[in-house]
């Protein structure tokens, strides 16, 4: 079985990705999750924008991937590898990664470059993935805005302007 071209299960449809996304997203996702259902969790149009509500939704999934589609139909987002829940330090591992597609046929994909640590970081009011000096991707409590920037651990590009305004927002996981 080639993992590497399947097309997940998933358990709802997106409205943000079509099946040739995500088919690109399995690519590059862990393997246990290529072989998992997906399952939505979290999406601002069914759950609101309240970041209690994300963290109830998402707890005992240590597989997760945010999606983002801004108002300027930029689409992009990061697999987190472990639990999100309110901490004052980064956690989780290499495994995470920030992502952007530039098209429905191609996405630029940026993993853990061996730098700084910081993967993952939530407090109540806002979530990230990257860090050093600036976060990869960070949005705000009420999951309407963020930012992203180059960031030390993944060595990226802005992932869309650096500011955005999120338009659409979905939170796929798989069970631990």
């Amino acid at each position: 079985m080639n993992t590497d071209i399947m097309m997940p299960l998933l358990t709802s449809k997106s409205e943000i990705l079509n099946e040739k996304m995500i088919v690109l997203l399995n690519r590059e996702v862990p393997n246990i999750m290529k072989i998992r259902p997906w399952s939505l969790l979290f999406s601002i149009s069914h759950d609101g924008g309240s970041m209690i509500t994300f963290y109830e939704m998402t707890k005992k999934y240590s597989g997760t991937i945010i999606l983002v589609r801004d108002s300027k139909n930029a689409v992009f987002g990061g697999y987190a590898n472990a639990e999100w829940h309110i901490d004052k330090y980064f956690y989780g591992t290499g495994e995470s990664f920030i992502f952007s597609y530039y098209n429905t046929t191609l996405m630029d994909v940026y993993r853990w470059n061996g730098g700084p640590e910081y993967f993952m970081w939530s407090d109540d009011s806002s979530i990230a993935l990257g860090g050093g000096e600036k976060l990869g991707l960070y949005i705000y409590e009420d999951f309407t805005k963020g930012k992203t920037n180059k960031c030390l651990s993944f060595n990226n590009k802005p992932l869309t302007s650096v500011e955005f305004n999120i338009d659409y927002l979905e939170v796929w996981g798989s069970l631990k």
